[in-house]
């Protein structure tokens, strides 16, 4: 696993968005803590793209805390005066370590209208023409956080006949000026095992943080902390009832526009078919089966057992 950091952090001016940036006397300390990294009179400080070994990362974070940031409290307000993100990247290999897998693949197929309009199973509706022609697989546009996968074509006809447990394959309402030819129609990758409640907490449309453990109709975007992009975690025991499934869909919705949708959880066994059968590349991030009932959460710091990464007192389930 590859991680890179990413940090942005401004001083308040009257340019800044309100509530965004250190107030200027706390800058002023945190900049002078980072003599070599921030020059005088520049308002602002960026790392991006760095590896999570770079000493400067541990250096940076300790500037805020001594500037009097407690990071770790930041990362739970609604709006944070700066930006820190530990994004994670997986190999294909890597990810096949794993029971189950949450794909989001780079290539795409199709674009949801974007009009709040979907079917029976809340799924949206799909403009034609489906876009690029010669692609059989892929994430449809405006489903970003659920990652909605598009098929047609021979890979289409192989999940047809193969035996994945859960899967499902649905047609979409398409809409446009003309309706698509039986050879550019498309089907999504969908389910009819639903999991249980995740162990994460999610941020909803007002930013605040709020529990999966009530059903989740109005969309969010799964929190963990610094990690990003953050990744499913379920408690291992309440997945044994359905262990075994191939394709499964989260309890909870994904997203924050008008249509969200539950996100898809595939095995490696399902991985291994993509990938050794049709060659396509494993693009995703892990689903973590933990042991112990805590709500995920991703330390700042690049040292796994760092103290300073133990998860604040105020994240809770509410």
């Amino acid at each position: 696993m590859t991680e890179l950091y990413h940090i942005n952090v401004d001083m308040q001016t009257t340019y800044t968005r309100r509530g965004k940036g250190l107030p200027p006397a706390c800058y002023e300390r945190f900049a002078a803590e980072l003599p070599d990294l921030i020059r005088p009179g520049v308002l602002r400080f960026s790392l991006q793209n760095v590896p999570a070994n770079d000493p400067n990362i541990t250096r940076v974070l300790w500037a805020l805390e001594n500037a009097g940031v407690d990071v770790m409290e930041e990362s739970l307000v609604r709006e944070p005066r700066f930006t820190i993100r530990r994004t994670r990247q997986y190999t294909a290999d890597e990810l096949m370590t794993y029971d189950y897998t949450h794909l989001c693949p780079q290539a795409e197929l199709g674009d949801a209208t974007h009009d709040g309009k979907c079917d029976d199973l809340g799924l949206p509706y799909l403009k034609t023409p489906i876009l690029p022609h010669d692609a059989e697989w892929g994430k449809v546009q405006g489903t970003e956080m659920s990652a909605l996968i598009a098929v047609r074509g021979k890979l289409k006809t192989a999940l047809e006949n193969s035996k994945f447990r859960g899967l499902r394959l649905v047609q979409p309402v398409f809409r446009g000026l003309m309706a698509p030819k039986e050879s550019e129609k498309v089907w999504f990758i969908w389910s009819d095992i639903t999991l249980p409640a995740a162990l994460n907490v999610y941020r909803d449309r007002n930013h605040d943080l709020r529990s999966f453990q009530t059903p989740l109709n109005q969309g969010g975007v799964l929190y963990e902390g610094y990690g990003f992009p953050p990744e499913i975690h379920y408690l291992k025991s309440d997945l044994e009832p359905i262990a075994g499934f191939d394709v499964a869909l989260t309890r909870e919705n994904f997203g924050m526009d008008s249509t969200p949708q539950p996100m898809p959880i595939y095995s490696r066994r399902f991985l291994h078919f993509l990938s050794e059968e049709f060659g396509l590349p494993l693009e995703g991030q892990p689903v973590h089966l933990d042991n112990v009932d805590d709500i995920p959460w991703v330390g700042p710091y690049p040292e796994a057992h760092a103290h300073a990464n133990k998860r604040p007192e105020g994240l809770r389930r509410n």
